[in-house]
């Protein structure tokens, strides 16, 4: 197969598998929402999240390195892989360790000190999941079908058997099975199939791959940190009630930003071939056309029927509407700054994104702890505004810097044709049943007035689907 059609079927793999898995996160998770009820959600998020962090710090990078030097050494990988499967089981179980640990420590009450424990158990599950091999090896499909099938069991076993606020340990129980699943049937797939898998322990290898680990480990620990700080503390310095009304936002803020990761997907290699300045501007103008399209419209539309997407999750959710409105504001924000995101990345500018994540996380602790204490989840939501805003501008700066434009106006077009379609439906009270129409109006509107501007025509959209 040559390397465009083994690149495609790559981004195609991956990209399936990215929707599935969080459409289904989603939607289980509203579910969840309903079942649980608010302060039980609350106390699943929170559990969710702080895990995360143990999660990212015990990975520290390596499956990264991992896949990188399975890529470059495909006729003899086998070393490489046992060591790396080896460190990363070692760096997991004293992950899990450090989590019971500090979570003894916790002031909180020991069912959730439980829960937390329970969800703990992702953090072996996550470092013996082979899927950096596999991406190594391209072959992702394999990964990509294994993380669908997971995803829909998990789905699955919640629908199931979750029926009340008391299921909240086997809610937890179910996902660490269906997680530890996958990672069980990709390990006999890779020793029964491709290569026999042993534990390996060249020290001097350890040392090596930990060492080029570390920077990319510290990273991704900085990005999860800023992602998730608001649910974390909300849960230490609030209420378990307050913080199941933000994790709802979140997940709406994951619904918001689906989009991207695909777009993100599909351009990231074709950035990555820019040679000057001329391919970068028209690779990225064709990027902004539909990262900015989504990037403004979604946002808004959420924003105005907020009232209304709220609901989804349930009636005693509805005082998270505020919050859901600030974080919409945020996650414009977040569709400008995650084109530029990925387009600094993959112009190995690797560095300075870093600084413009940094930067964000800084001001969303600050913020988080001058506002959560009185405002609560809107506080979270202010936060998680003043974070975006704070990335915004750090990755323009570079951005103008390494390209000397910006695209604004293009976004700016988009945002006052999204403004169009969706901000004078603020001003229409319909009851639930009724919005659909407007809903639907609003979303007719916008497609229209997209091709009338010739914004988007059919031809860029049939060069993404070639893509």
């Amino acid at each position: 197969m040559s390397n465009i059609k083994v690149t495609l079927k790559n981004i195609i793999s991956l990209s399936t598998a990215e929707v599935a898995s969080r459409f289904l996160t989603v939607i289980y998770s509203i579910y969840l929402a309903r079942v649980l009820l608010v302060e039980n959600f609350g106390i699943f998020g929170a559990a969710k999240y702080f895990v995360v962090y143990f999660i990212l710090l015990s990975n520290m990078g390596l499956d990264s390195v991992g896949t990188r030097e399975v890529a470059a050494n495909q006729s003899n990988y086998k070393k490489i892989v046992d060591n790396v499967f080896t460190l990363r089981f070692f760096m997991g179980l004293i992950g899990y360790l450090l989590l019971c640990l500090i979570t003894y420590f916790l002031h909180k009450p020991l069912e959730e000190k439980i829960i937390i424990q329970i969800l703990g158990i992702n953090i072996l599950t996550n470092n013996t999941l082979m899927n950096w091999v596999f991406q190594g090896l391209e072959k992702i499909d394999i990964y990509a079908m294994r993380t669908i099938v997971t995803n829909v069991l998990n789905f699955a076993g919640i629908l199931l058997f979750i029926n009340s606020p008391d299921d909240l340990r086997l809610t937890a129980i179910i996902i660490v099975v269906s997680l530890s699943l996958n990672s069980l049937i990709l390990i006999l797939y890779y020793h029964n199939k491709i290569q026999k898998l042993s534990f390996a322990f060249q020290f001097n290898l350890w040392k090596k791959y930990f060492a080029e680990a570390f920077p990319i480990g510290i990273t991704f620990l900085i990005i999860g940190i800023y992602n998730f700080l608001p649910i974390v503390l909300l849960s230490l310095m609030s209420d378990n009630y307050h913080t199941g009304l933000y994790t709802s936002v979140t997940n709406i803020f994951l619904i918001t930003t689906l989009f991207s990761t695909v777009i993100q997907a599909v351009y990231y290699p074709q950035f990555a071939q820019n040679k000057n300045n001329d391919d970068k501007m028209g690779t990225f103008w064709q990027f902004t056309k539909f990262m900015f399209t989504i990037g403004t419209f979604i946002p808004l539309f959420l924003f105005v029927f907020a009232d209304k997407v709220v609901l989804i999750f349930g009636k005693d959710y509805s005082p998270a509407m505020p919050s859901i409105q600030i974080v919409m504001i945020a996650s414009l924000f977040a569709y400008y700054s995650g084109s530029m995101f990925c387009a600094l990345l993959a112009w190995k500018q690797e560095k300075k994104v870093i600084f413009a994540i940094l930067t964000g996380l800084i001001v969303t602790v600050v913020v988080n702890l001058l506002f959560i204490p009185s405002l609560k989840e809107q506080g979270a939501a202010i936060a998680a505004l003043s974070g975006e805003f704070s990335v915004f501008v750090a990755l323009s700066l570079i951005f103008y810097k390494n390209l000397q434009r910006l695209y604004l106006l293009q976004y700016l077009k988009l945002l006052a044709l999204s403004s169009i379609s969706t901000l004078p439906f603020l001003f229409i009270k319909l009851n639930s049943y009724q919005t659909f129409f407007p809903m639907l109006f609003s979303i007719l509107i916008f497609m229209a007035l997209i091709f009338l501007t010739k914004i988007i025509t059919f031809n860029d959209i049939k060069r993404v689907i070639n893509r």
